[in-house]
């Protein structure tokens, strides 16, 4: 800890440190409280948890009153610290400076000698100095408001919201607390006060308003509170009475009843089964088409002959389109009875209602100020009191409100507090946080498993299938067991394996601890398990190094780092993890705690992974020179346990850390709302989670930073689903990297947004579909007629290809239309083809319409699911001017050449330069019948029949959004939402980015085609969300990145960097193009006339992705290692080999731009003094 003066900052006044251990380095770590009973007198109930040790000072003598300001800011920010001890050496006494140093801790301290302690010897023997936390800390009285209290109350309250005065008036809480207004007879109006240093006077520092005028059935009907006793006294050997309440309860459903082909064969089973109702079915789907063609017996012919020849197919395009993008296909809703049973109260009625409220067991916090000047660190004080207000309650609520600006104070007292989840009802749509008083009064302690404890273990962990379900099927093996019965028998098996080896296997690999709570003076069986946790060695860092951005490995931690294997905790003491977790370590010897959370694989449960630091995946790939196949880069296995086998280089895990430092939560103080799910949004959301993460690691050198965000993403139905989903399987495709499915198109830095890490752990989504802006009130509606309140609103959700507005119109797609734009659109494609290809139909037609190097990726997609090259037809519109004068990376005119002559090769029939006009369907009847383009530059128009058409038509912003956008009076320009170069758009509170966005005074450089990262990026510097406030150039310098996979086994890679407006009024022709082709393996790298590379293209048949070639691009060739001089030598025989080479390490480091700006910054300065 540092202390210095805010006027003067550069100026330090002290530094102390302070650790769980004594700095003695033969003692054991975690053996000091038995050093310290035996070796001195100390009569005091010291644990682990409540201890800590001042080891080391230094102050400026003329500020001498910093030690007490250093202990002080200790226990305000170490709430359950309750001893501070410093230890006294030997001999002090014939040092003076000592002697005066541990004077000073004296004053507020008492001294405890050792047993041996006597006169003559008094010297020889160490000694400790044990300051209690009320020796020092300022104290705090809390007592009824009186009405001379509404000033300093207002006072407090008009910091964080000012509206209230204008609201009520000046005299509010006078007249509140005057007045004769029976709704708040139940009501407690608390301040706290503390002595103001050098007087006898006292000042107001907080205000808590608490009332027990709380509705309690109304909570159990709309929150899930059965593991909180339904917030109602419960005593076991007192009568009892039993209310039944019927409730709904919603569930996520499991992954494997979403995208496989299993699910969505039962869910055609249940509505479709040739036309008639099946007996499960709600409802009868058989048509009026089949009815008629029935009746006519057969003699239809035409149009309407191909429609019932396909409506079969069609109805199950309906229903897969429909069902995927719809709520329920993703959540369980279902009605349930629960019994709440509770003590009878004394005064019982008729009235079940009335006997819940009477038999309450919370208080509400309506509402809670501190004052400015005071440190958020002593709420923690408050809560305590709030407790002591009500004795005889055990559960503290606070219910906010969507519309509500959450103060500061509240934001930091909702630390303490655990969000209840909401049932899906909507007579109150509040967020409710609940704390128990044991969670905040009770003592924590942790103690080594014992076999008496194994069946408490198995209580806190849901084992959801019956111990006989689970000895019949133990042999199921990893890969046989793909849904949630088998996984959680294959969980079951793990920890009993554990448990197991742990208690019968002396030299056990695994440490298991019990986490209880409970006084410490009592025995460890008379206290409460609450959770336990599992740990061994992690022996897996070097491997996680490859894909991750950690600290290179120190060989003092070489042995010395533990991996978290599985850890259960009552959400009530997830407030203390820093607590346990460092008397965790001190137990166990580690000084870092890891935890792998595979996202594909089993995974067992940690409670505190969102108090834990998450560990950033690499931003850019760097090609390591390994066979990630290899042994060595596997997760450690065990003799005993069946862990899944996991590779820590190529399989999606994400990573946790904790390192033992105080923790730190990082993130926005404003409520932010985005709209979309785009790359942008993805690339801002982890940007956001890990705001704190730079390239020499400095914030997390001195804090455990846990992200903490008020941000909510409103996402459409079953988008986010399709991201995470790890169970869709294709039945084509064994290799998933040659899978269109599987495939990624964009950036790692991107894709690791949702393949390395589950931003549901710190972002809020909320399902549905954007209805209006309320500009005024900042609030946005959606379709299900939920509102969400906004600081800022961000707008992010860019499409890459649909139909124009004008096409559209106010019509819904026709059901066998398909653009893609996300995995879900994938997912949904693939089911259509599978549904074209299994109805084995004489004769059918897919159409694919576009230019870009997607339609190419689509085409190999068919051709490698069940089709031939005769049922596809492409139509190939003309090149805008606009591909030759940006870089844009998804279109390359000197491939398209190439790959069309190759479509025809393979015998598809294929139409050039003709423009997509309309659609038509057939009568009555939501369903493409044929599509009409016209030919360029002043052909016919021609049409052609289809019975899937897939558009590739660039499109950047969804037409209804559109619409809403205008509606609400954001400005739009032809598809385009106008903004400044801060992204602001005519409102001041909302934002958009993306490339549907135009900028109102056309800036000298391209902002669209680039990198979704440095988009981010830039909107936050310009919310000013970013830690460094460096300076941001507003034109655009990274690369973007694209990758698509081709017909015949090919895969593209294309890396492109933003043009600047001048260099945009030149072609690309004349750039300097240079190419090589070796072992089928084509690259061509062009540099701009500054020479610096602006494109890179491969063309390679090798199986992997080449995302370590994003760093080259934006580089000067000479940077390059000479590149140009050495391909014109003809050195160069195939620049992927080339930059694959050793010397590219160098350029492919993360901090390698700041190695440029210190050589730039010393070159500079010898040209200064030169």
């Amino acid at each position: 800890m540092v202390t210095y003066d805010p006027a003067q900052p550069t100026e330090l006044l002290a530094y102390s440190e302070f650790c769980t251990y004594p700095d003695i380095s033969v003692l054991r770590s975690d053996n000091w409280i038995r050093w310290l009973n035996v070796r001195f007198c100390v009569d005091l109930p010291i644990t682990l948890m409540n201890t800590m040790f001042f080891n080391y000072n230094i102050y400026n003598l003329d500020h001498p009153e910093t030690l007490k300001f250093v202990m002080s800011e200790l226990f305000y920010r170490e709430h359950r610290i309750t001893y501070m001890i410093t230890v006294k050496p030997p001999n002090y006494n014939s040092i003076d400076k000592l002697k005066l140093d541990y004077s000073l801790i004296e004053n507020y301290g008492k001294s405890y000698y050792s047993t041996q302690y006597s006169l003559p010897t008094c010297n020889k023997y160490s000694s400790v100095i044990i300051v209690q936390r009320a020796d020092v800390f300022p104290a705090i009285t809390f007592r009824k408001a009186l009405p001379e209290d509404n000033d300093d109350v207002l006072e407090m309250i008009d910091y964080e919201e000012p509206d209230l005065r204008i609201e009520h008036g000046d005299f509010y809480i006078a007249e509140v607390l005057m007045g004769t207004d029976e709704s708040i007879e139940q009501d407690k109006i608390i301040v706290g006060e503390q002595v103001i240093e050098g007087s006898s006077d006292t000042t107001n520092i907080g205000l808590m308003w608490l009332t027990e005028e709380i509705d309690i059935p109304k909570l159990i009907q709309n929150y899930d509170l059965e593991r909180m006793g339904n917030l109602l006294t419960f005593t076991p050997a007192a009568e009892h009475e039993v209310v039944q309440m019927t409730v709904n309860s919603t569930e996520q459903k499991a992954y494997y009843k979403l995208f496989t082909e299993i699910a969505l064969d039962n869910l055609t089973a249940r509505t479709i089964l040739g036309g008639l109702m099946n007996d499960t079915s709600i409802a009868s789907v058989t048509s009026s088409c089949k009815m008629r063609i029935i009746s006519e017996e057969g003699k239809i012919k035409g149009e309407k002959k191909t429609y019932y020849e396909r409506e079969f197919v069609f109805l199950k395009f309906r229903y897969i389109y429909e069902a995927l993008r719809k709520r329920d296909h993703y959540l369980e809703n279902r009605k349930r009875i629960i019994d709440v049973v509770f003590d009878t109260p004394k005064d019982r009625t008729n009235n079940e209602s009335q006997n819940l409220k009477k038999a309450s067991n919370a208080f509400l916090l309506k509402r809670f100020n501190l004052h400015p000047s005071k440190s958020v660190d002593c709420i923690y004080y408050f809560l305590n009191a709030m407790f002591s207000a009500y004795p005889e309650h055990d559960f503290g609520v606070v219910s906010i409100s969507p519309c509500t600006t959450i103060s500061n104070s509240l934001r930091k007292l909702l630390k303490y507090f655990t969000r209840v989840a909401h049932r899906p009802a909507d007579d109150m749509p509040d967020e409710v946080f609940v704390t128990h008083r044991s969670s905040l009064c009770g003592d924590l302690s942790i103690l080594p498993m014992t076999e008496d404890d194994e069946y408490h273990i198995n209580k806190l962990i849901d084992r959801n299938i019956s111990r006989q379900t689970v000895e019949t099927l133990l042999s199921v093996a990893p890969e046989a067991a793909p849904h949630n019965d088998e996984l959680i028998i294959l969980k079951n098996k793990i920890l009993d394996c554990i448990l197991a080896d742990y208690l019968q296997n002396p030299q056990t690999e695994f440490q298991i601890l019990t986490i209880r709570c409970g006084k410490p003076v009592q025995p460890g069986e008379d206290t409460t398990i609450v959770g336990f946790i599992v740990l061994r060695s992690f022996r897996d860092y070097n491997s996680i190094r490859n894909q991750y951005i950690l600290a290179p490995d120190e060989y003092h931690l070489a042995h010395a780092r533990g991996e978290i294997v599985m850890l259960k905790l009552h959400p009530f003491f997830h407030m203390w993890s820093d607590e346990i977790l460092r008397s965790v370590a001190l137990k166990t010897g580690y000084l870092e705690l890891y935890y792998l959370f595979p996202l594909k694989l089993l995974s067992l449960p940690n409670d505190l992974i969102i108090n834990m630091m998450p560990v950033e995946p690499r931003r850019y790939k760097r090609n390591w020179f390994i066979d990630s196949q290899d042994s060595r880069y596997y997760k450690r296995h065990s003799a005993y346990v069946p862990f899944p086998k996991v590779n820590c280089v190529t399989d999606r895990l994400s990573v946790f850390h904790y390192n033992l430092l105080p923790t730190k939560f990082m993130g926005n103080t404003n409520t932010l709302v985005i709209v979309g799910f785009s790359n942008v949004c993805k690339a801002f959301l982890r940007l956001m989670v890990f705001s704190w993460n730079t390239t020499d690691l400095r914030f997390t050198k001195t804090n455990n930073c846990v992200p903490r965000l008020d941000i909510t993403c409103i996402v459409m139905d079953g988008i986010l689903e399709a991201e995470y989903d790890n169970e869709f399987q294709c039945r084509y495709c064994q290799d998933k990297t040659k899978c269109f499915i599987y495939n990624s198109n964009y950036s790692a830095f991107v894709r690791d947004a949702t393949l390395r890490m589950d931003l549901r752990n710190w972002i809020h989504f909320v399902p549905g579909r954007l209805e209006s802006i309320d500009r005024k009130s900042k609030v946005v509606t959606l379709e299900n007629t939920c509102t969400i309140y906004y600081d800022k609103l961000l707008i992010m959700c860019d499409l890459t290809y649909s139909v124009t507005g004008k096409v559209a119109g106010g019509r819904i797609f026709p059901h066998n239309y398909a653009h893609i734009n996300r995995q879900l659109d994938k997912i949904i494609l693939y089911h259509k083809i599978q549904e074209l290809r299994d109805n084995e139909m004489a004769k059918r037609i897919l159409l694919i319409y576009g230019h870009d190097l997607a339609v190419f990726e689509c085409i190999d997609f068919l051709l490698k699911h069940g089709n031939t090259a005769k049922d596809i037809v492409v139509v190939f519109p003309r090149f805008s001017e606009q591909s030759d004068y940006l870089n844009i990376p998804t279109i390359d005119k000197n491939l398209f050449d190439i790959l069309v002559d190759q479509v025809k090769d393979l015998g598809i029939k294929t139409y050039e330069s003709s423009q997509f006009v309309d659609w038509t369907l057939y009568q009555d009847e939501d369903f493409i019948s044929k599509v009409t383009f016209k030919k360029l530059p002043r052909g016919p128009l021609f049409s052609v029949s289809c019975d899937l058409f897939i558009n590739f038509t660039t499109v950047f912003l969804d037409h209804t959004l559109e619409k809403a956008f205008i509606k609400c009076g954001i400005e739009v320009n032809n598809g385009h939402i106008l903004v400044d170069e801060d992204f602001r758009t005519n409102d001041e509170h909302i934002y958009a980015a993306g490339k549907f966005i135009q900028i109102r005074n056309d800036p000298n450089y391209q902002y669209k085609h680039t990198s979704a990262r440095e988009t981010a990026e830039k909107l936050m510097h310009a919310l000013q969300l970013d830690q460094e406030k460096a300076f941001v150039e507003r034109r655009y310098m990274r690369p973007c990145f694209f990758v698509a996979l081709l017909p015949m086994d090919y895969m593209v890679t294309k890396i492109t960097m933003p043009k600047r407006y001048l260099g945009g009024q030149l072609s690309n022709e004349f750039t300097e193009v240079m190419t090589t082709y070796e072992d089928g393996e084509f690259c061509r790298v062009r540099l701009n006339r500054k020479q610096v590379v602006e494109e890179i293209v491969c063309v390679t048949k090798a199986n992997r992705t080449l995302f370590f070639l994003e760093p080259f691009c934006g580089k000067h060739e000479s940077l390059l290692n000479n590149l140009k001089a050495r391909w014109q030598m003809g050195w160069i025989k195939s620049f992927l080999k080339f930059f694959e080479e050793p010397w590219t390490e160098l350029i492919m480091h993360e901090r390698f731009e700041e190695l440029q700006t210190k050589n730039r910054t010393a070159l500079q300065s010898l040209l200064a003094k030169s």
